[in-house]
């Protein structure tokens, strides 16, 4: 089923996105889906509705890469605090400041040509998530990494299976081929770390 929002954000909203997203199996969200589907209904995810509210264009997701659930793997700019946050008591101050003629908190300029988003990052409302490069990603900032890779096209193409596994096995021939020629502890380690820096970069 749907959980809408309350008829007074209805009534004022442009339009609505699904919040509803799955982790990899492992638990650790690593991927974005388009959207949702509810019998005859399809609903974009809530980036994908905050884009398609703001774009000038359109703008098509390249279909390669997709992967077989349809969805898009992310790539996560940082750790939690990447994007800029603000409290909300910080801006709900700086507006009753603007209202009695007072520079507020928060300068106007902040959010000129942004999108923003709303949301909480209490541990106790259950809106934090594992990511590959945090372990509590807020809500709000996963929502902003997906709006961020499809304005700019961010979003990583994996390799096929071919080729991901003709990397690992050139990776595991010449690892044995470093420690069976190289006989110096140091620089057999060095060695096997300079091939695993390789085989992540070109992977």
């Amino acid at each position: 089923g749907v959980v809408a929002p309350i008829s007074e954000i209805r009534k004022a909203s442009h339009s609505f996105g699904s919040v509803s997203t799955a982790p990899d199996s492992d638990g650790v969200f690593r991927h974005a889906g388009i959207g949702s589907r509810l019998g005859s209904l399809n609903f974009l995810s809530l980036p994908f509705a905050a884009y398609s509210a703001i774009a000038t264009d359109a703008s098509v997701i390249d279909q390669s890469l997709l992967d077989q659930e349809g969805r898009l793997a992310l790539r996560f700019l940082g750790a939690a605090g990447t994007f800029k946050r603000y409290p909300i008591s910080s801006i709900i101050k700086s507006f009753q400041l603007l209202e009695e003629g007072q520079d507020p908190l928060i300068k106007l300029e902040e959010f000129k040509d942004s999108v923003v988003f709303v949301g909480v990052e209490a541990p106790g409302l259950l809106d934090l998530r594992p990511t590959p490069l945090a372990e509590n990603l807020t809500w709000v900032e996963y929502n902003a990494t997906v709006l961020d890779n499809i304005q700019n096209q961010r979003f990583i193409r994996k390799s096929s299976m071919l080729v991901s596994l003709s990397i690992s096995a050139c990776f595991i021939l010449l690892t044995a081929g470093v420690l069976i020629f190289i006989h110096s502890p140091s620089k057999s380690i060095a060695g096997v770390a300079v091939l695993l820096i390789i085989m992540l970069t070109i992977s």
